[in-house]
């Protein structure tokens, strides 16, 4: 197996990191592509199922073109027990919703991407399953870099669900933001 090249940098890394970029699922051709390690925090290697395979479940399926098609389940795990994301591609690219989990299984983030467009509807959870915070993301893709950043207003809230505040993002820097 090849070993992981990274191909892009972020321009700012905070608040960037959160998703898998979709740009990066096209580059299948590449000869790293099966080690794939997404731009999750602490998104793993995939080290599952060669993915030129025919699972019987239908998920994780490559097209005529070797893009990633259709049901998509990335691990935390080499034993594929604990999810890490979930969620489907067309022509290798990121559409529909993605939820995404951490370690321990609990849900993180749910992200609603639209093929069309760069605009991302983010809702991130607390450890307790409650909404914490929600609001857009964009991408921007160029042949240096992949940038993904927060912008607008993202309502707040605390973690019995009550809502707390709207923070005000600026190409992912928060404007009213107290540390």
């Amino acid at each position: 197996m090849n070993k992981a090249v990274p191909v892009f940098t972020l321009k700012q890394p905070f608040m960037r990191t959160l998703i898998f970029i979709p740009v990066m699922f096209t580059m299948l051709s590449m000869p790293f592509a099966n080690s794939y390690a997404g731009t999750h925090p602490q998104e793993p290697v995939v080290k599952n199922k060669d993915y030129a395979d025919t699972n019987a479940n239908g998920l994780n399926q490559l097209d005529s073109k070797k893009r990633r098609s259709g049901n998509w389940e990335f691990y935390w795990d080499d034993e594929n027990k604990v999810i890490s994301s979930t969620g489907k591609f067309k022509h290798g690219k990121q559409v529909g919703t993605w939820k995404y989990y951490n370690q321990d299984g609990k849900l993180e983030r749910i992200e609603h991407n639209k093929w069309y467009t760069r605009k991302i509807k983010t809702e991130q959870y607390h450890p307790n399953g409650q909404l914490q915070k929600a609001g857009y993301a964009r991408v921007k893709i160029s042949k240096e870099y992949v940038d993904y950043y927060w912008y607008g207003n993202w309502k707040c809230y605390d973690e019995n669900g009550q809502y707390i505040k709207t923070e005000v993002y600026s190409h992912g820097d928060c404007k009213n933001c107290q540390d």
